[in-house]
């Protein structure tokens, strides 16, 4: 791979990727919104600064993607939607856009989405998203030939983890002695397992490289509970008070069409844990 582009790219999984990429000397055109000033998206363009091997673009306007020469890998993030239907109605035709160029171009699409559980009644509006998305991808196969991949990643952990999420939250409620906030967590928070962001990037980068085409592989650590036991690690005596609700943890979705690939842990939980309280302090200075 010499060129790639990466949609989503200030994205926490999509920011990582770029940032190896670039190290790989591979050249990304980083397609997202130009950031808000004084914001966390923001600090993030200014970290990579010039870079010859970084290009941004901004989704904001219309994005030709005939523009971009000799593309290779297409990365797409369908991993923070936030069920708003506008911005569900956008991903869909970016990616029809994007299955389009892949199909001229010869370009290989990597569609990065969530762990889903098995489809049932209480499965939340975030999965459903993710699972018509992605249903979407290969019903455009059926008229577009083109080669993709659809990866599957549990939970991330690590610096520039969104607010939103589980260990960033705790990591808050520490920093700031927040005694008062509520912290509770349902079955769809539970996850299988989790994955230090530099681990899962890695992990994105080795299934590339597999020859699979038109499959759905999951990236998984083969650990269980460990998002208990982080946030063990960062609340400390205050994770009696946490809500819990460990009944109907979902459960990976198992066809033959599903690859699992387990991730070597380069980085484990205690010491990633480390890196993202250190660096959520940083942030809690630099935007007080």
């Amino acid at each position: 791979m010499k060129s790639s582009i990466v949609i989503g790219a200030l994205e926490f999984v999509g920011y990582g990727l770029c940032c190896q990429l670039i190290e790989d000397e591979i050249k990304v055109y980083a397609v997202d919104q130009i950031p808000k000033e004084e914001s966390l998206k923001e600090e993030k363009l200014n970290l990579v600064g010039r870079n010859a091997y970084w290009q941004f673009v901004d989704s904001s306007t219309h994005v030709n993607y005939d523009d971009f020469n000799e593309i290779d890998v297409v990365f797409y993030s369908a991993l923070e939607l936030n069920g708003d239907k506008d911005q569900f109605s956008y991903k869909i035709k970016e990616l029809d856009k994007v299955i389009k160029f892949c199909q001229r171009s010869g370009s290989r699409l990597i569609l990065l989405s969530n762990h889903c559980p098995k489809v049932n009644e209480k499965e939340n509006e975030l999965m459903k998203c993710n699972l018509k998305i992605e249903s979407h991808v290969k019903k455009m196969m059926q008229d577009n030939d083109f080669n993709y991949l659809i990866i599957r990643i549990p939970m991330v952990y690590g610096p520039w983890q969104p607010y939103n999420m589980p260990f960033q939250q705790a990591i808050n409620v520490r920093i700031r002695n927040d005694e008062d906030f509520q912290f509770d967590l349902d079955n769809n928070h539970v996850s299988r397992d989790l994955i230090y962001i530099d681990d899962v990037v890695r992990g994105i980068l080795f299934t590339i490289n597999d020859e699979t085409q038109n499959n759905t592989i999951y990236l998984t650590t083969g650990q269980k509970d460990q998002l208990i036991e982080g946030l063990k690690i960062i609340l400390e005596d205050d994770f009696e008070s946490i809500k819990i609700d460990m009944q109907n943890k979902p459960e990976l979705e198992a066809t033959q069409s599903i690859k699992c690939i387990n991730i070597e842990e380069k980085t484990n939980l205690k010491e990633g844990i480390t890196k993202q309280l250190e660096f959520g302090k940083w942030v809690n200075q630099r935007f007080s």
